[in-house]
C-alpha cells in the first residue's frame, strides 16, 4: 500500500475544496472510452493528463460494469490494469475500481490507496478484510440488489423514498465495512447514479437534488459520479458539459469527491463557479 498516498488523501479529505477523481478505464468495452487506454503506456500518459488537469485521485478499472458489459475473471481484470497500476501508483493517489478482492489486494500491494467497490462489499466477502489489512480507503456505492453480478442493469426498482432507501442501504454497507475491520474515517459513500440505481432517469436527478439530505444523515465524505451516464440523455460524446453542471450541483449539495472522465472541463467549470462566488 502507498502509505504516503493514504496520508495525502487524509489531508485532502479534511481540507475544504472538493476533490476530483479522474476515471482511467483500461477496458476494451467501457461505454465511453473502451479500448483507448488498454496499453500501459497510453494509460500512464492519460493519468498524467488527468493529474495536470486537476485530478487528486486516479481511479483505474479493468472491468466495465455498465449495462450489457461482459464479466471477466480476476486474472484477466488484473492483466488489464497491472501495467498501469505499476506505472502510476507512486506518482498519484491511486484508486482501484474493482469488486474482486484478488484484484484489490494486488493493486494495494503495488501502491493503491483506495478500493472503489461498486458492490459495497456485497459481492466478495473477502474484500472488506483485504481493505482493512492494507488500511485502505473504501468507496461504498449504493446500487440495486445483486442478482449474480454487480454490473448495472435495465431492471426497474421501486423506492419508498429515494434518499431514505439510499441512506438505509449505505448504513448497512458501513456496518459491513466496520465489521470487517475498516476504520470509519476510511469510509467514503457513493449514492450511485444511472442504471446502477434505476432505469428511471428521474431517480438519479432526484438523488443529486436531495444530496444534502444524505449528507445530513450519514457523516462520511460523499463521492458522486454522473460522468457521461445515459440518464443525462443525448450522445455519449456530448455529455461532458451536462455532466459537469450536475457535478457542480452535487458539490453545492455537499459532495466531497467528484469522479469524472473530463477533469479538465470540471476544473474549468468549477473555477468559473468559484469566481462567481457560488461556492
Amino acid at each position: 500500500m502507498n502509505t504516503a498516498g493514504v496520508k495525502n488523501l487524509e489531508r485532502l479529505v479534511a481540507a475544504e475544496p472538493p476533490l476530483f477523481m479522474g476515471i482511467l478505464n483500461t477496458t476494451p468495452d467501457s461505454f465511453s472510452d473502451g479500448g483507448e487506454f488498454t496499453e500501459p503506456e497510453a494509460a500512464a500518459a492519460h493519468a498524467e493528463t488527468l493529474m495536470r488537469a486537476g485530478a487528486a485521485i486516479i481511479d483505474i478499472g479493468g472491468e466495465s460494469t455498465g449495462p450489457g458489459s461482459s464479466a471477466v475473471n480476476a486474472e484477466e481484470e488484473w492483466r488489464r490494469v497491472e501495467g498501469a497500476v505499476a506505472a502510476i501508483s507512486n506518482r498519484c493517489i491511486l484508486s482501484i475500481d474493482t469488486f474482486k478482492s484478488d484484484v484489490a489486494e494486488r493493486a494495494l500491494k503495488l501502491g493503491a490507496a483506495v478500493v472503489n467497490d461498486v458492490s459495497a462489499l456485497r459481492y466478495d466477502p473477502r474484500m472488506g478484510q483485504v481493505a482493512a489489512e492494507h488500511n485502505a480507503y473504501v468507496v461504498l456505492m449504493h446500487s440495486k440488489e445483486l442478482d449474480d453480478s454487480p454490473h448495472a442493469s435495465q431492471l426497474e426498482r421501486a423506492f419508498s423514498d429515494v434518499i431514505n432507501d439510499t441512506t438505509e442501504f449505505l448504513e448497512r454497507a458501513v456496518e459491513r465495512a466496520v465489521s470487517a475491520g475498516i476504520e470509519r474515517n476510511k469510509i467514503i459513500i457513493d449514492p450511485g447514479m444511472g442504471k446502477f440505481v434505476s432505469a428511471d432517469p428521474e431517480i438519479s436527478w432526484e438523488i443529486v437534488a436531495r444530496l444534502d439530505e444524505l449528507k445530513r444523515s450519514l457523516p462520511f465524505p460523499i463521492l458522486l459520479s454522473a460522468s457521461r451516464k445515459g440518464f443525462l440523455g443525448g450522445a455519449v460524446s456530448q455529455r461532458d458539459p451536462i455532466s459537469q453542471l450536475l457535478h457542480l450541483a452535487a458539490i453545492a449539495k455537499g459532495a466531497k469527491i467528484i469522479r469524472t472522465h473530463n477533469v479538465a472541463m470540471l476544473s474549468e467549470f468549477f473555477g468559473a463557479w468559484k469566481r462567481l462566488k457560488m461556492v
